[in-house]
């Protein structure tokens, strides 16, 4: 509403404006012309009657000259006086008419008016001029104008014209204006409201959408086919953006789902073996078998959520503490705390360091992806196997590759093993791997954190290869002095 009303305020000033405009350019076009004209008659009769010497003209408007004969050439001077041919005639009354002229004395007493004067006179009385100026004044009397100014001997010389026809012209001209104007306005307001509830309608159908969008209800999306190409691309945007909503919120529900399950079954556990020991009286080893299972079912549940409080902190994208670290050496660290892990099952580690692979990153966190990566390697290998982890370079990234001879992953599974919670059916037996299906995702996080990049290669029964890249930094000298510089 605000749109139109806006619309219908702009239009009227323009309209109204323009008629405004036009009415005044030709009332002051008119004007001018007409002044022009009167100023013109007077100075030609001026120049007429200089004409005229002195001496006889002060004779000539003498009381009683004026009825001498017409021998002399003052006195046809002074009977012939008029105004040019040249100049317009005017409808009055019906009939045409040139502008007319009085010539008067300094008492105001009319010593001559021209033949075309009007059948009565003109309102107003003739005053001469204040004092002696060759300037033409302009008056108006009513429906005349006049323009007179100060002749010889004291005489004022005054031609008029009357203007009533140029004024209902105007008039005329005004109220055509004033119509046009209104039935302009008409039409550019119905115009304004159909193309402004057109321009409006998209909007309207994205905020109805929008409206519509909550955390039961996230499929709707604004339908595209009948907008135009500019809310067209705003509307697809939106589109976007409610797709990436609607997946946050299914991930979140996933994930709080499968959090729930993840914890609900050590609680089960440690449940089902108290209400058992309690049932009964029992045994010494009995009851200590059962503080055992509730013992690993407790530590499930601590690694469980140590892993959701890492996922929850990198969610919040914290700021690493940023240092310079060789990739070599944090592999080396990692490879010998998980050798216990290995030596049960006589795993053998070989390793292949490029020197001198430096990256930029927390130390802790970037140790944690290492970790993660080799003790499922450890778990899934078999026993004599080997895994062999390689760290190299190109100039602008740094590697580390991890291969297993473990059972593999299937080419359906590969794109969904970061996903949280997400595990291989083959690998549901949560006693044998402990694991709770965070670590690779906790990995990826961390690395996206980096700027870093984590893939998988794999065929099923064949072992695994996972390959971490991180964006390369030159060794420095002096690292402690770079600690504290968080990367651009």
């Amino acid at each position: 509403m605000r749109i139109q009303i806006w619309h219908a305020a702009i239009l009227s000033l323009v309209v109204f404006g323009f008629a405004g405009l036009t009415y005044w350019q030709q009332s002051s076009w008119k004007m001018r012309e007409t002044d022009r004209e009167l100023a013109a008659a007077v100075e030609v009769l001026t120049s007429q009657l200089a004409t005229i010497p002195k001496d006889e003209f002060a004779a000539l408007i003498s009381p009683g000259a004026v009825a001498d004969t017409n021998s002399s050439r003052a006195n046809a001077t002074w009977q012939n006086l008029s105004v040019p041919d040249t100049f317009a005639y005017r409808r009055v009354r019906n009939r045409f008419e040139m502008p007319y002229f009085v010539i008067s004395d300094s008492t105001g007493k009319s010593l001559k008016t021209s033949t075309q004067r009007f059948e009565r006179t003109p309102p107003g009385t003739i005053y001469p001029p204040r004092q002696s100026s060759t300037y033409v004044l302009l008056r108006r009397m009513g429906e005349w104008r006049e323009a007179y100014a100060q002749g010889p001997a004291g005489t004022t010389i005054l031609a008029g014209r009357f203007i009533g026809t140029d004024y209902r012209d105007l008039h005329e001209l005004a109220w055509t204006l004033t119509a046009v104007g209104v039935l302009l306005l008409f039409v550019g307001l119905i115009g304004g409201w159909i193309v402004s509830g057109r321009a409006v309608a998209p909007i309207n159908q994205i905020a109805s959408v929008a409206e519509t969008i909550s955390a039961s209800e996230l499929s709707d999306r604004i339908n595209t086919d009948s907008m135009d190409r500019e809310f067209a691309g705003l509307a697809d945007t939106l589109n976007h953006a409610f797709d990436r909503l609607e997946s946050a919120f299914q991930r979140q529900s996933q994930f709080t789902s499968d959090a729930s399950h993840e914890l609900r079954t050590p609680l089960s556990v440690m449940s089902m073996h108290q209400q058992l020991a309690l049932s009964k009286p029992r045994s010494e080893d009995e009851y200590r078998e059962t503080l055992a299972v509730c013992q690993r079912a407790t530590q499930r549940m601590t690694d469980l959520v140590e892993s959701l409080l890492v996922l929850a902190r990198l969610d919040a994208n914290p700021s690493p503490r940023w240092s310079t670290v060789e990739l070599g050496e944090l592999a080396t660290n990692s490879i010998e705390d998980l050798l216990p892990l290995a030596e049960p099952k006589q795993i053998a580690v070989e390793t292949q360091f490029e020197d001198s692979v430096f990256v930029r990153g927390d130390k802790i966190q970037l140790a944690q992806v290492i970790t993660n990566l080799l003790q499922n390697a450890i778990t899934h290998s078999p026993v004599g196997s080997t895994i062999e982890v390689f760290v190299n370079a190109t100039e602008t990234r740094a590697k580390l590759r991890l291969v297993d001879n473990g059972p593999g992953i299937a080419a359906e599974h590969l794109e969904k093993i970061f996903d949280r919670f997400y595990r291989i059916e083959a690998d549901r037996n949560r006693r044998e791997s402990g694991g709770s299906g965070l670590g690779l995702s906790i990995c990826r996080s961390i690395l996206e954190l980096h700027r870093g990049q984590i893939s998988v290669s794999s065929q099923h029964g064949k072992g695994c290869q996972f390959e971490i890249s991180l964006p390369r930094v030159p060794a420095s000298p002096d690292n402690s002095a770079q600690n504290l510089n968080p990367v651009d």
